[in-house]
């Protein structure tokens, strides 16, 4: 009810700011225009912080704010009930950002998201050695969870890193299956997936 009263007011413009840019955990002028299209993003934050829409700066400079969580939420549910078909694009928008400003895991939490499992499993690749040797593995291993199996047996770094994963949790069995499919995988032709 809230939300709908905050939107019924405002200009179309906004409203779609609004809904748009509702996937995201932080605000950013020009990752909210990635999103939306909309040149004038700056402004539209400073206004929204001005007339107390929900929204707080992270920083001095307000460069990078945040909705209030339970609006953000709120706005979410809304996007979802009324513009279904429209969040997977702005997750894949959102990824494409992150990559382009050299953000891995924020774009992995948005092609997750999007359910672009291929860009996903890129990432994860991407960064496997670097959260295996900062104490990451736990947090990698739950997002290489959110995988379909099938996927991950494709590719070998993944298997490799989640039999490592099994292998940490005492899983032994289950880890020397994940290093076949690894093994298998490594056997390939360049290019070939396991099953082609």
């Amino acid at each position: 009810y809230l939300v709908e009263e905050v939107l019924n007011t405002q200009s179309d413009d906004l409203r779609q700011f609004l809904l748009q840019t509702s996937i995201l955990k932080h605000l950013k002028a020009d990752l909210c225009k990635a999103l939306t299209g909309q040149d004038n993003c700056q402004q539209i934050l400073e206004t929204l912080e001005r007339d107390n829409l929900f929204v707080t700066p992270l920083d001095n400079m307000r460069r990078w704010y945040r909705y209030h969580h339970l609006f953000g939420d709120a706005l979410q549910i809304y996007l979802q009930s009324q513009f279904p078909d429209d969040i997977t694009m702005l997750h894949r928008r959102a990824s494409a950002w992150y990559i382009a400003h050299e953000k891995p895991f924020d774009a992995l939490h948005h092609a997750l998201a999007a359910k672009d499992f291929d860009l996903a499993s890129e990432l994860l690749e991407s960064t496997w050695y670097e959260m295996d040797a900062t104490y990451q593995s736990a947090t990698w291993f739950r997002w290489v969870s959110a995988l379909p199996e099938d996927i991950v047996r494709q590719r070998p770094i993944l298997s490799h890193g989640y039999a490592r994963s099994m292998m940490m949790i005492g899983h032994l069995e289950a880890a020397a299956e994940w290093l076949h499919y690894a093994e298998q995988g490594l056997a390939q032709p360049h290019g070939q997936r396991i099953g082609d």
